[in-house]
């Protein structure tokens, strides 16, 4: 299928309001749930109009691949039916040698 996202830079982060300490189990994740709310959005999250000036969009096929750098904040919209696989790149903790 076919999938749009949109990225906005790590440097805007006080521009997308995240949850914080007010949602503990997704402190990482965005207040704004749509981001193609219009004028509503922009009366709720004035701020937000510096990071959507800024962000960046892609448009995904099938085969294709999108690596998110580390910090970067996304958004994803389904343009079709497909499957998609998320890969998180965490560094391993070394393990105790026995």
């Amino acid at each position: 299928g076919r999938k749009r996202f949109r990225l906005f830079r790590p440097g805007d982060h006080d521009c997308l309001y995240a949850r914080g300490a007010a949602d503990p189990g997704a402190p990482h994740v965005s207040q704004i749930e749509d981001t193609s709310a219009g004028a509503d959005l922009m009366e709720r999250f004035p701020r937000f109009a510096t990071a959507a000036a800024r962000s960046l969009d892609v448009e995904l096929g099938p085969g294709d691949a999108l690596l998110v750098p580390r910090w970067w904040w996304h958004e994803t919209y389904a343009l079709s039916d497909g499957h998609a696989v998320n890969w998180w790149f965490e560094p391993r903790k070394p393990r105790p040698v026995q």
